[in-house]
């Protein structure tokens, strides 16, 4: 009773529950994320690598971040990638804004797996589990394909 009374405990009574609603009306949506149009293209130039490439889509009203992928092939190794100024580098993460779409691509975002047995060709079905932050685990079947190849050019043409 003598808590009741007291009016410090009444202040900070009130601004315990103030500060309770305000965070609440001020937290962060519900990110809601699908993977599509997932694909794995082995490297024409580096035996064993792999690029990943899909699109992130969040319907939901909530901020998310791609934390980190790996896969279910032995020995491998994944790294999510962006390129700036012409050149490929490593990041730690990547948003994906509420009601947005994260596409990666060539030239762009995108995950690298390396040490890809030799064994693996073009046609082999294998297991990326994307992590979210707030989301979670994800995990995405992809096939590997070739890189797409142009025709020889010939002085001809």
């Amino acid at each position: 009773m003598l808590l009741k009374a007291n009016p410090l405990f009444l202040t900070i009574q009130t601004v315990l529950v103030v500060s309770l609603l305000g965070g609440a009306a001020c937290s962060p949506g519900v990110p809601q994320i699908q993977v599509e149009e997932p694909e794995a293209k082995l490297s024409p130039v580096i035996l064993g690598v792999a690029s990943v490439f899909m699109k992130i889509v969040n319907s939901g009203n909530g901020d998310e971040r791609l934390l980190s992928a790996r896969t279910d092939i032995p020995g491998s190794m994944t790294e999510l990638h962006d390129e700036q100024d012409g050149k490929m580098t490593t990041v730690s993460s990547m948003v994906v804004p509420a009601n947005s779409t994260l596409v990666l691509r060539p030239a762009g975002k995108h995950v690298m797996i390396f040490r890809i047995p030799r064994t693996m060709k073009a046609g082999a079905e294998l297991h990326i589990v994307l992590t979210f932050k707030r989301s979670g685990e994800r995990t995405v079947t992809i096939k590997l394909t070739d890189y797409a190849t142009k025709a020889p050019r010939t002085r001809y043409h």
